[in-house]
């Protein structure tokens, strides 16, 4: 969905109602050919929306994580404990159909564990970020002639994981499973993601300022466009490329224009319905 800044901002009460209804949009029908699907990460912000989803299909998942982020959250998944960070054990000898690759941040930590599958999953799908696009980037750019945004030293690991080289260890990240996997690795690269178990404050700060009811300043060009996705339909869409039965290498953009979709017209109906600000009060309280 594109639409202005301010549209955004009237509208966020109902996105944030709508977070609590994950994968509102999609059609989870049982998949043609259910999958083993290994998810690295799986119990985060992303993580539950995509197992929910390939669960609904009738894919077999299993996760590969620390075991400290929300362990019972999944008690009937398959859950692999050990670290993005050279424990890579519980996987060896494991065979998957795809892997979901959406805790790596680090380029080393990629190609360890892309090396590790290499031969052991038939493809490799790693959860990048458009913040891979440099700087330099034009409305002529598209995901493929792009350039990558780059960094002094690629093997620096003292930055936080969301800290200021997060863009390019992403782009390093992506350049890691292609190496190893060729037309077997997809990169994708969502934008801003929203929706249920979101760790910021970029959305829930509206919802807050809405139900209190004052007037809000809202900052920057009334019509900048801006562009969002829920966690939950963005897995909807994900799962395209895996379904495929041919190779795919490819950088699976998310965040781009697509016309006039039911979406934009369910948000128009649900921000004039009157009982919009109760649903924004219990989409508050449930993140308090």
């Amino acid at each position: 969905m594109k639409s202005s800044r301010r549209s955004f901002i009237r509208t966020a009460s109902a996105i944030g109602a709508l977070a609590a209804l994950p994968g509102w949009a999609c059609t989870q029908s049982t998949a043609r050919k259910p999958l083993a699907l290994l998810i690295l990460g799986g119990t985060g912000f992303i993580g539950p929306h995509e197992i929910n989803y390939a669960l609904s299909r009738g894919h077999k998942v299993s996760m590969f994580n620390r075991g400290k982020t929300a362990p019972g959250l999944f008690p009937d998944v398959e859950t692999l404990i050990g670290d993005r960070d050279d424990q890579l054990a519980a996987l060896k000898g494991r065979d998957w159909d795809a892997v979901i690759d959406n805790s790596g941040f680090y380029p080393r930590h990629v190609r360890l564990s892309a090396e590790l599958l290499k031969g052991h999953v038939g493809q490799y799908m790693y959860v990048s970020s458009i913040s891979a696009y440099a700087d330099t980037l034009t409305l002529e750019d598209d995901e493929f002639t792009s350039p990558y945004a780059v960094m002094d030293d690629p093997t620096d690991e003292s930055d936080p994981i969301y800290g200021e080289t997060y863009g390019p260890r992403k782009a390093l990240c992506e350049q890691e499973v292609t190496k190893v996997f060729g037309d077997k690795a997809i990169n994708v690269r969502p934008g801003i993601i929203t929706g249920t178990g979101d760790p910021t404050e970029r959305l829930r700060h509206w919802l807050v300022r809405m139900v209190a009811g004052n007037e809000i300043l809202v900052p920057g060009v009334e019509d900048l466009p801006v562009q969002y996705i829920d966690a939950a339909d963005m897995w909807c869409n994900t799962s395209m490329p895996l379904t495929c039965a041919a190779g795919w290498c490819a950088c699976w953009k998310m965040a781009k224009e697509v016309g006039l979709i039911t979406r934009s017209v369910l948000m128009s109906r649900i921000a004039r319905d009157r009982s919009l600000k109760d649903c924004a009060m219990r989409s508050v309280r449930s993140r308090h």
